[in-house]
């Protein structure tokens, strides 16, 4: 991401300088949990005074030692060769003016104070220092604001910084939002400076709240209804709780739940949705195996493994209660050893998968037409995202590591309003067709001068997917209700009380979009 992504980027904004006269700022917020935990000095040096930086790596990494020095030449070769920069730069200051100008503005948040215990912190533990207080979220947002909410956009996701989480062996999910719900985020980011020290004037500019007449979307995106909320850091809000909490309790009876997570570590999350097929739902839990869980240490994999026995034993207990309103408890281990770049396997899994569990297809009825029609398309998909991860590969071989975190509550019949719409299935196939030719131009303009922002495949992806709801009759389109979140918060009891996090929730028809995904990763569950 350094060597190829941020400095590329610095480089062609300053070579853009003499015509444009304006630099982009790049900042970035980083968790000194973190920061002091996965060498993020050594990198967050390099970003902060790239005109100034040397390259101290190991004596087993000069091939990237060489990279990046290569990299920092082409950027301070730029700088020399901008007229307009060096001008300035004689008017404003000389060298300690550029190093204000090109650079990325890192910010090392939630530094620790080992001097601050409490029991709050971790309740059985009566002296937990406040170092476990950590921002977990996953967010990266640019150029929009309150008042062109459509000028850029918002990605939300579980996936961290680092190679690892771009192989092929990462199973992960984020949202890319445009809109007025993406502006949460830009409140999130003031929030989290203020909390960390900053005067209300030394908010930067691009982030302040920006005052006047809201401008239109020059360009029809994708229309959905959209939510984006927050957990707090320590003991602040928690907004990505509380509607998790919601959609787990008021979903009515007759409702499926499926909820996959990398850690089930929370008594109180098992308890929720313990109730849900209690009260008449169809919950389904995935959990990762060892060998394919992103945190495998021994203490976190008894914890969980504490977590899944009670609910099998919860499960036991209400399949044994003579009562029609009670609904069922699923609990599935997530033990694949195939890489979604591995396309006959991942059919062979999901086939062997379905015939193992046919209450699968008595859930989600895929008839034998859809199911082929889903199967190119995820096919096609997988082809795509071999292309874009040719950038990252596994140094050791390892099993796929399930670290997406989902959840979607299909209302009572909407599951079954929907697989009876004749043509879905060849509009959601055309769709993922067309966000897997997006991803992998994305892929290939990592290192081009100006990555596409929108391309068309995005475009055509999105005027099928309206084209389609507008098809449906009023009646059918509130049958299809369905609810879909994803973000960085685990089903751990950090996540629901103590880190900060983020969540995107969706729904209606759009939502729907995370049925078929998750088919899949059931199918390969057992």
């Amino acid at each position: 991401m350094v060597a190829d992504a941020y400095l590329p980027a610095l480089t062609a904004a300053v070579a853009r300088y003499d015509s444009a006269g304006t630099m982009p700022q790049y900042m970035i917020l980083l968790d000194a949990f973190y920061y002091h935990g996965r060498d993020g000095r050594l990198w967050m040096s390099i970003l902060e005074n790239p005109l100034q930086a040397s390259v101290r790596l190991r004596a087993s990494e000069q091939r990237e030692a060489a990279h990046l020095r290569e990299r920092l030449a082409a950027l301070r070769v730029a700088v020399t060769r901008s007229r307009r920069l060096q001008r300035e730069a004689e008017a404003h200051g000389g060298a300690s003016w550029l190093a204000k100008v090109v650079k990325v503005n890192v910010n090392v948040v939630l530094p620790s104070d080992f001097s601050f215990r409490s029991a709050r912190i971790l309740p059985p533990i009566p002296f937990t220092s406040d170092n476990v207080s950590r921002d977990h979220r996953k967010l990266v947002l640019y150029d929009f604001t309150e008042t062109d909410p459509y000028a850029g956009e918002l990605l939300a996701t579980g996936i961290g910084i680092g190679e690892h989480y771009a192989s092929a062996t990462w199973e992960d999910r984020g949202y890319r939002v445009r809109g007025r719900t993406a502006l949460a985020a830009r409140a999130a980011v003031r929030r989290m400076l203020t909390s960390n020290g900053f005067r209300p004037d030394q908010i930067p500019e691009p982030l302040r709240v920006a005052t006047g007449t809201a401008t239109p979307p020059t360009r029809q995106f994708g229309v959905a209804r959209a939510l984006t909320v927050h957990n707090e850091p320590g003991f602040g809000a928690k907004e990505s709780s509380v509607a998790r909490a919601m959609l787990y309790s008021l979903a009515p009876p007759g409702s499926v739940i499926i909820v996959p997570d990398p850690l089930w570590l929370s008594e109180s999350w098992a308890a929720m949705l313990a109730g849900a097929a209690a009260r008449g739902c169809a919950v389904i839990i995935i959990a990762p195996a060892k060998a394919n869980a992103p945190s495998p240490e021994p203490p976190v994999i008894a914890l969980e493994r504490d977590i899944l026995r009670r609910l099998l034993a919860i499960r036991a207990h209400l399949a044994a209660v003579p009562n029609e309103a009670v609904g069922v408890l699923h609990v599935g281990v997530y033990a694949s050893s195939t890489p979604v770049t591995d396309v006959d396997r991942r059919r062979a899994e999901v086939r062997a998968g379905l015939a193992r569990a046919p209450w699968i297809r008595d859930l989600i009825p895929f008839d034998a037409t859809a199911l082929a029609v889903l199967d190119r398309a995820t096919a096609q998909a997988s082809q795509a995202d071999s292309s874009a991860t040719r950038l990252a590969q596994d140094e050791v071989p390892r099993a796929p590591q399930l670290h997406q975190k989902t959840q979607l509550i299909a209302r009572p019949g909407a599951i079954a309003a929907l697989v009876r719409q004749p043509g879905w299935e060849n509009v959601l196939a055309q769709s993922m067709h067309d966000q897997a030719r997006q991803t992998v131009r994305l892929a290939d303009a990592i290192g081009a001068p100006l990555p596409p922002v929108d391309t068309a495949a995005a475009r055509a992806a999105d005027a099928l997917l309206q084209g389609y709801e507008r098809s449906l009759g009023e009646a059918d389109r509130k049958r299809l209700s369905f609810y879909f979140s994803l973000g960085s918060q685990n089903h751990d009891p950090r996540g629901l009380m103590l880190d900060g996090e983020a969540s995107v929730i969706v729904s209606g028809f759009d939502a729907s979009a995370g049925l078929v995904d998750l088919f899949y990763l059931m199918a390969r569950t057992t």
